[in-house]
């Protein structure tokens, strides 16, 4: 499920000497998580291949971009349908075309409540996991590969619905994340650390996350961009 080339990336930061003296390593449970990714993991797999997401992400994105269009006379055009129809959109957002079927009002889909109660059960089980541990935080790797090569994303090795990503972790559970360096693979390509909190903690988490990038000091400044002022 995780690439072991990433996960071995972050198993390295969190035995650094500097980072196990820190918050981060007391407060963030690494131990227990195997058995929360397996069970976020499971939980996604059946929702998804059975058509039910557990947010209703789509059936919300495609009403408030509507909205969003539709409340604007600058625009020329009003809908996610017209931009899909028009074809005036790069092929590799392939999410559009699905977005644009959404209804256009999301309550009154017969299985809107299931998917919404789908979500609550998602965040029980990722909570009452991180409970066993007495986890204040779950971490794992952004994505379960390294950086794809700009030649791979134009050949479409990985597109939005294949990309091997562990950020919808976060999304469908509606629990707050945020994603940290966590250093380079022997060949530099950049491997980030997503640290997954308890619902209305985000402050506990930006420190959580303040406390790792100062204790491992893996932020490199861009080569190719100025810095921000």
């Amino acid at each position: 499920m995780i690439g072991n080339l990433c996960m071995s990336r972050i198993h390295e930061c969190l035995e650094h000497s500097a980072c196990q003296a820190s918050l981060v390593i007391r407060a963030v449970d690494h131990g227990g998580g195997d058995s929360i990714m397996r069970s976020t993991h499971y939980f996604q797999s059946s929702l998804i291949l059975r058509g039910k997401y557990t947010g209703g992400e789509i059936h919300w994105d495609t009403h408030d971009i509507d909205a969003f269009l539709g409340a604007r006379p600058e625009m020329p055009m009003k809908k996610l349908k017209d931009i899909v129809e028009s074809g005036k959109f790069h092929p590799a957002i392939e999410l559009l075309p699905e977005l644009a079927q959404g209804p256009e009002v999301p309550t009154a889909q017969a299985d809107y409540y299931e998917r919404y109660t789908a979500r609550e059960t998602f965040q029980r089980i990722i909570i009452n996991q991180m409970a066993k541990v007495g986890a204040s935080a779950v971490v794992f790797p952004t994505t379960n590969i390294p950086s794809p090569t700009r030649v791979d994303l134009d050949a479409g090795k990985w597109g939005t619905f294949t990309f091997p990503t562990n950020t919808l972790i976060a999304a469908q559970s509606w629990m707050p994340a945020i994603s940290v360096p966590a250093g380079f693979t022997t060949q530099g390509l950049p491997v980030g650390m997503e640290i997954l909190g308890l619902p209305y903690r985000e402050a506990d988490l930006l420190s959580l996350a303040y406390a790792f990038e100062q204790a491992t000091n893996h932020r490199r400044p861009s080569a190719i961009l100025p810095e921000l002022v």
